[in-house]
């Protein structure tokens, strides 16, 4: 059990370039609840809500490329699940009060979103609006209107300590999700990078 209050956390993870012939990127996630401070080094305790293992719609040209719109997917996901999580908590919604939430980031839980792209959380970081492939700049874009009104923090982990890493990739080690399922708890053992955002919790 993690005592209230909670975060939702989302883990983002893609990988490149597909095992067979079409090229296909692979994303994969996790969504769970964790504690109110939120994800940190060390270790983490985590519920398991929803666990995303797919290929994705789009070929992509860069690691960049294909972990972009792996978080984006994930974050819709992440919303919705705010969204149940907000009428469990506060009582039965309008379907217009829920939107207004989703749109102010006014959910009962602050989300924070994880990946482990490096080039990407400084790029979201930047106001630079240009790019070596144009096809990512809009998603981009709305990666950083999403951090500005939504997401709670944007956060980087060492590709070492990807959860969400053994969902995209076949030979890797899967210790983590182990002890996420077994132990409820995911273990950071390096320093992490964040970025903030609009900070907002009612629970």
């Amino acid at each position: 059990k993690i005592p209230s209050p909670w975060r939702l956390v989302a883990v983002s993870d893609s990988s490149y370039k597909g095992e067979d012939q079409d090229s296909l990127a692979v994303r994969s996630g996790v969504i769970a609840l964790t504690s109110k401070e939120g994800i940190r080094q060390g270790e983490n305790p985590m519920q398991l809500i929803e666990f995303v293992s797919r290929k994705q719609s789009r070929i992509c040209r860069s690691t960049f490329a294909a972990e972009l719109p792996s978080v984006l997917d994930l974050f819709g996901l992440a919303t919705q699940i705010n969204a149940s999580m907000t009428e469990l908590l506060t009582g039965a919604c309008t379907a217009e009060y829920l939107a207004q939430a989703l749109d102010n980031g006014t959910n009962a839980l602050s989300l924070e979103m994880v990946i482990d792209q490096r080039g990407l959380l400084d790029a979201t970081d930047s106001e630079n609006n240009k790019s070596t492939d144009s096809s990512v700049l809009l998603h981009l874009m709305k990666l950083r209107e999403d951090l500005r009104t939504i997401i709670s923090r944007l956060i980087w982990v060492d590709t070492r300590s990807m959860l969400a890493d053994a969902l995209n990739k076949g030979g890797i080690c899967r210790d983590q999700l182990h002890e996420l399922c077994e132990r409820c708890v995911w273990t950071i053992s390096q320093p992490i990078h964040a970025i903030s955002g609009r900070k907002t919790s009612i629970a």
